[in-house]
Order: C-alpha cells, then structure tokens, then sequence
C-alpha cells in the first residue's frame, strides 16, 4: 500500500525495502519484511531522497500533547526488521534527518495502529508546504 499509494501520488521513483521494486533487494536472503539487504546499496548506489519506515508503535506523547522529538525515536519502534536494520545502520544516522511522522490511529474504520516517519537526505529541499509541516503529528489519513 505504501510503495503504490506515495509513488502514485508523488510521481517519484520508489525503492521498496522489501525488494517489490529493486531486483537487488528482492534476491537479497530473507523475507519481504526480514530481508538481510545490503543497506550501503540502498543508501549509497539507490541514494533515496526520502526514506519511510513505518512504525509498529507510537512514540510518546509529551504533556502538551505534542510528539517526543522525532529524533528520539529508535529502530526498535519500526514496524519490521529490515526497517529496524537500515535505522540501525550508522551511515543512515549521518545521511538521513527525521522530517514527519504520520499517524492514522485505530478506529472504527482501521483498527490498527498506521504510523510512518519520513527521513529526508541532507541536501534535499523540501516543497514550502511540506517544509512548513516539519516535526509535525498529524492525525489523519
């Protein structure tokens, strides 16, 4: 649903981690949620502008309502292990910067819990809307 919905909307090219999209990760050993890919490749040579990883828990609310620092949120909290792998991997920790979490909550209409955390590259300039939303929980669809 990710890699069809983002890419239909934004019209940019998609490198599933899963390896749906890239011959690469797809022969890489593992399953589509546990693939032991070669993350230099995917940072390196596929070089993304925008990394999602999605989240298999929420990360904590603060007094005031509003989300801990995106910073603060850890590998653990991503929904699957290549995701974990890629967080994990020091590279990314320089490459990439937490831009947006998204969050649909459960409901009637989804039961379960739908987060993502979009990291950008340093370098790549954001649209001035979606720069203007930076940091920002937004609850919705």
């Amino acid at each position: 649903m990710d890699i069809g919905k983002i890419g239909h909307r934004s019209g940019i090219e998609i490198v599933d981690l899963g390896g749906l999209t890239d011959a690469v990760i797809g022969k890489s050993e593992g399953t589509l949620l546990d693939k032991r890919l070669d993350v230099s490749y995917v940072l390196d040579r596929r070089a993304p502008d925008l990394v999602m990883i999605r989240l298999a828990r929420l990360p904590r609310v603060l007094p005031d309502g509003s989300p801990e620092s995106l910073s603060t949120i850890l590998p653990e909290h991503a929904m699957s292990l290549t995701e974990r792998r890629v967080m994990q991997d020091p590279a990314f920790a320089r490459l990439y910067r937490p831009i947006f979490l998204h969050l649909h909550a459960p409901g009637a209409a989804s039961p379960a819990l739908y987060a993502r955390l979009m990291f950008a590259r340093d370098g790549v300039a954001l649209a001035p809307e979606a720069a203007a939303r930076r940091g920002i929980l937004y609850v919705g669809s």
